[in-house]
């Protein structure tokens, strides 16, 4: 194996795709420091979180491209992950345009920090895959 100069995979990932993924919560603060009030209250978002959980995700289906070692079960997992992501950010958008209440606000909330630490723990692993 041949030394690489420059960042390592790890940082390229943490650079590109965490940074990438954690531009929401970035502009919600920019907001928050930015108005009148400073409404700490809107700063930590479920839709944040699942857009974090997706970005990771997709980052790790793309990373199978270059790897042949687990791809299959890789794939699926990610899938797995983005599936259920998916059904949160579908559920979170309904009960926006919901005239009723429909969503418990601080499951949702949970709900989504908890598949993004799952999401950001298994795509850590992905990139660390030596293959």
């Amino acid at each position: 194996m041949q030394k690489q100069e420059g960042l390592s995979h790890t940082k390229q990932w943490l650079l590109y795709t965490v940074i990438i993924g954690s531009l929401p919560f970035v502009i919600r603060l920019t907001v928050i420091l930015l108005s009148k009030g400073h409404n700490w209250e809107l700063l930590w978002h479920p839709i944040d979180f699942v857009f974090m959980g997706l970005t990771v995700n997709i980052s790790n289906i793309n990373e199978t491209n270059h790897k042949k070692k687990h791809r299959e079960m890789t794939v699926f997992w990610s899938v797995i992950l983005i599936i259920m992501l998916s059904i949160t950010i579908g559920l979170l958008h309904f009960s926006e345009i919901a005239v009723e209440t429909i969503l418990d606000e601080q499951a949702a909330l949970y709900t989504s920090i908890l598949l993004c630490i799952v999401s950001l723990i298994y795509s850590y692993n992905v990139i660390n895959n030596k293959s």
